[in-house]
């Protein structure tokens, strides 16, 4: 919410990652703060953090309720008692809320000017995610971010409507126009 300084905001991206890590990667974040943690542990370098923590199957955890057969976004992080039986509601938007992570920053689509006049894709690979495909309905048009891994090489196929800086994970940066476009790495 940039409330800190530069060192302070690293300082606290330092002990959010300690305290995830202390945590077994559960979550342990209400409904106001979910939508900020993997981003900020993304941003600021934990990327393994942030991919070990949304691919957790524990509970608190957002891979818990599928494991458990879930489809939707559940109330809380229960769900279900020991029998079975539903405790709450099992349509509830507040986890879902990192969402927006999987857009921004697992797929890397970002809008750079309002209404995705100008755009960003700037995918980050991580966990054992080997393959990504987005589509994202803009009001200039989809914007396309499609990776995969294959033999240790990075290949991201793009679709975009407007100029677009792309970044990929080596640090390589590409400007483009609208249209498809490959790279590899």
């Amino acid at each position: 919410m940039n409330l800190l300084s530069d060192p302070e905001k690293a300082q606290n991206a330092a002990l959010l990652n300690e305290m995830v890590v202390k945590n077994a990667y559960c979550i342990g974040a209400g409904f106001l703060t979910t939508p900020f943690i993997l981003p900020v542990l993304t941003d600021y370098g934990y990327v393994d953090t942030a991919y070990k923590m949304i691919e957790n199957t524990k509970r608190p955890g957002w891979l818990y309720n599928v494991s458990k057969g879930a489809t939707t976004i559940w109330e809380n992080w229960n769900g279900i008692d020991d029998r079975g039986k539903p405790t709450d509601s099992f349509n509830h938007y507040a986890f879902g809320a990192v969402t927006q992570w999987f857009f921004t920053r697992v797929a890397g689509i970002t809008p750079l000017e309002p209404g995705f006049a100008k755009i960003q894709i700037k995918p980050i690979p991580g966990g054992s995610f080997d393959w990504v495909k987005c589509t994202f309905e803009s009001v200039q048009g989809p914007i396309q971010s499609n990776w995969r891994i294959d033999n240790g090489q990075f290949l991201l196929n793009i679709e975009v409507p407007a100029p677009t800086e792309v970044h990929l994970p080596n640090g390589q940066k590409h400007s483009v126009e609208r249209g498809q476009y490959e790279f590899r790495m």
